[in-house]
């Protein structure tokens, strides 16, 4: 399997192909293990596998600005953030100024 390193030094084409090489392990292991029982709803069941995962890196990677995580998703801002909500995921509300200003080390003028 590759490695984060591996991964992030890899070209974007070749990053695509290693993260379906990474899924197609991820699924071929699912149904060895799955032999012999009803499989139902896997598009499903790796959507929400996938998702929760990839809403957090892109939100860890904007420093938590849906905007732009909305854009590099290629969704709007209003999908992600019922998305964020329907995975237990929605953002805490941002502090409001006074909260910042008391605890920044900086002085204010």
């Amino acid at each position: 399997m590759a490695t984060v390193t591996m991964i992030e030094q890899a070209s974007p084409p070749a990053l695509e192909e290693r993260l379906a090489v990474c899924a197609r392990t991820a699924l071929l292991a699912y149904f060895a293990r799955m032999a012999g029982h009803e499989i139902r709803d896997l598009h499903r069941f790796v959507l929400d596998e996938v998702e929760r995962p990839l809403l957090e890196i892109v939100l860890e990677h904007t420093g938590g600005n849906q905007t732009h995580a909305a854009r590099i998703l290629g969704i709007s801002r209003g999908t992600l953030r019922a998305r964020l909500t329907r995975l237990g995921l929605a953002a805490r509300p941002a502090p409001r100024r006074s909260e910042v200003a008391r605890r920044s080390p900086l002085k204010q003028k």
